[in-house]
């Protein structure tokens, strides 16, 4: 979860998501990176993360196969976790 201090104006809703996919499974950024063929250096992970970098089309289409974000949220702001309304617990 990123906090308000840690999200950047360029930030992009694809950069949270992967960000969360790494987390929820335990990954590193170079590990995530070995999943792309060719392989993605752990930098340039980070920098989808926290830096509004914008990934190849290779990279979109094999994340978006994955279900890990869709290429419309390349070009949607982040979202401040802090500014969400409370969801209700099913």
């Amino acid at each position: 979860m990123q906090t308000q201090a840690s999200l950047s104006p360029s930030t992009h809703r694809a950069g949270q998501k992967i960000r969360a996919y790494r987390s929820e499974r335990g990954l590193s950024a170079a590990a995530f990176g070995e999943m792309f063929d060719p392989v993605v250096h752990e930098q340039t992970v980070y920098g989808w993360e926290a830096q509004g970098k914008r990934a190849r089309p290779s990279a979109v289409r094999k994340l978006d196969a994955l279900g890990i974000c869709a290429p419309g949220d390349w070009y949607a702001l982040a979202i401040d976790e802090a500014d969400e309304p409370a969801r209700a617990e099913s």
